[in-house]
């Protein structure tokens, strides 16, 4: 499932000064880099690779998750 850029990119900054890029629609984290600017252009290139079972079953714990909310 092709998707550069469509659900975006959450980056999280690590303790050893580090960033990583986490895919919002697959959860995998697709770059760690020491600068965060050089994290778009490998984003960019990312295909997800699940299938549409995990994709369903992904979306429906996140409807579990929101309705603790």
């Amino acid at each position: 499932m092709p998707n550069p850029n469509v659900g975006g990119f959450a980056h999280r900054p690590n303790a050893d000064g580090t960033f990583d890029s986490i895919c919002r629609v697959c959860f995998r984290i697709i770059v760690r880099s020491e600068k965060k600017e050089q994290l778009a252009s490998i984003e960019y290139g990312h295909e997800c690779n699940i299938s549409a079972l995990e994709f369903k079953d992904r979306e429906l714990r996140l409807l579990e998750l929101r309705s603790f909310a």
